[in-house]
């Protein structure tokens, strides 16, 4: 059975440590580097999203947000 294991750090004297650990064992191990922009791609496409009017029906999102949440009529409160 393979058993991987996933670590994710920015600290190289800590990669180089682990890889000397593991360098007389019996396993591999496969260095990536990631880039943390896809946060970054995120935050930007919500922003287009939110900067544009997807839903053309609505005229007045706060408006229709009141009558989307009207509260229901509760027997013997109203």
């Amino acid at each position: 059975m393979e058993h991987k294991i996933t670590i994710c750090t920015e600290d190289p004297q800590l990669i180089d440590q682990i890889t000397n650990l593991i360098k007389d064992e019996k396993a591999t191990y496969l260095l990536e580097q990631s880039s943390n922009n896809s946060s970054e791609k995120l935050v930007e496409i919500m922003n287009q999203l939110a900067a544009s009017t997807p839903i053309k029906s609505i005229k007045d999102p706060l408006l229709w947000q009141k009558d989307v949440r009207k509260d229901k009529k509760l027997l013997g409160r109203d």
